[in-house]
C-alpha cells in the first residue's frame, strides 16, 4: 500500500502519463480515524512552527505514518522533515 498526496490525484486527472504509469488502478479511501487524528495532533505541536506543517498535510503523513506506508508525492519539502515517513 502507498498513500497518495493530493497532488498525485490531480496529476492523474490532468492526464498526466508519467503519474499514471506509477500508479495501479485500484484506490482505497482511507477514513481518519482516531490513530490518524492524535498522530495529525503530534505532528502538528512538533512541527507547524519550525516546518509550517499545516492541518492537511500532517493528516496526509499521519495516515502513512498509522498505516507504515510509504507516502507518494511531489511536494517532498512539505513532508521530508517528519521522522519515520518514508517517501517516494
Amino acid at each position: 500500500m502507498i498513500v497518495l498526496d493530493t497532488n498525485i490525484l490531480i496529476e492523474i486527472l490532468k492526464d498526466n502519463p508519467k503519474t499514471i504509469e506509477k500508479v495501479v488502478s485500484l484506490f482505497e479511501i482511507i477514513e481518519i480515524n482516531e490513530a490518524i487524528s492524535k498522530q495529525s495532533t503530534t505532528l502538528i505541536k512538533t512541527y507547524a512552527k519550525s516546518h509550517n506543517l499545516d492541518i492537511p498535510d500532517s493528516l496526509i503523513g499521519s495516515t502513512a505514518l498509522i498505516l507504515e506506508s510509504p507516502l507518494f508525492t511531489y511536494n517532498v519539502k512539505d513532508f521530508r522533515f517528519i521522522e519515520g515517513l518514508e517517501l517516494l
